[in-house]
């Protein structure tokens, strides 16, 4: 496994800035790699997925950074592999009806793009989507396991995982911590109530790791600014841990 530092924050703005401080301190101890982000956003998503195509193979972790590091990352993964597979650990859809590739409109690009198709997506832990998102991912034929269904029911949610992970070889795994609960990942800049717990994360993580399939991950949005008792960069550590463990 080869772990890499992505530390962008071009798709963050105002008081959400810092997602780019993360990678530094999640390193700290460990041998990484890093991705120089130019300034430039059109240069960062090209320097970005040029280093991503040259790791494809590495099963590497990219470290960021807010969420717009997937697109890049992705694009290169979507270059090396002829069938590619996601799955996006979020509380939000990313679907949003706007042009561009900003973290807000990710899956949208991709799915539109051509760079995945819809069923080969799965959003786990959603809970606030618009309409029009929703809409989308029917369409599309996205799959979702939100997490009002974890919640309720968390045996038949791994069964639905287990479903994706059979009709998929090549997965890449996109993990932004919002997907958590705030009250254990309060230091995020879009929280949203009644999120994932770190064993039903964990029970998740492990069955994508046991499956053989998994290619890349990237774990994003984790901004220092906004938790001063850093449980929220613990929380990423141990992410990272399970990942050396198991992967």
């Amino acid at each position: 496994m080869r772990i890499v530092k992505v530390p962008s924050s071009h798709g963050s703005t105002g008081p959400r800035k810092g997602c780019e401080l993360a990678p530094q301190q999640l390193c700290t101890g460990m041998k990484c790699d890093e991705i120089p982000v130019p300034e430039d956003p059109k240069e960062a998503d090209t320097v970005i997925t040029q280093r991503a195509l040259e790791l494809a193979r590495d099963r590497p972790l990219f470290i960021g950074g807010d969420h717009s590091i997937t697109h890049s990352i992705f694009s290169a993964f979507s270059q090396e592999f002829d069938e590619p597979a996601m799955i996006v650990f979020d509380a939000h859809a990313d679907i949003a009806p706007e042009n561009g590739t900003i973290h807000e409109a990710m899956n949208r690009e991709l799915v539109e793009s051509g760079l995945i198709k819809g069923e080969r997506l799965m959003i786990i832990g959603l809970r606030k989507a618009m309409p029009q998102e929703y809409s989308f991912i029917g369409m599309n034929g996205v799959n979702t396991i939100s997490a009002n269904d974890i919640r309720k029911d968390l045996r038949a949610s791994m069964q639905s995982l287990g479903t994706f992970l059979g009709r998929n070889r090549d997965i890449y795994v996109s993990f932004d911590i919002d997907a958590f609960d705030p009250s254990i990942a309060p230091g995020t800049g879009t929280r949203e109530r009644e999120g994932m717990s770190e064993h039903e994360a964990s029970q998740m993580l492990g069955a994508i790791i046991g499956c053989n399939c998994l290619r890349g991950f990237d774990l994003v949005e984790i901004n220092p600014n906004l938790d001063t008792s850093g449980k929220t960069l613990a929380l990423g550590s141990r992410i990272i841990e399970k990942l050396f463990a198991e992967w």
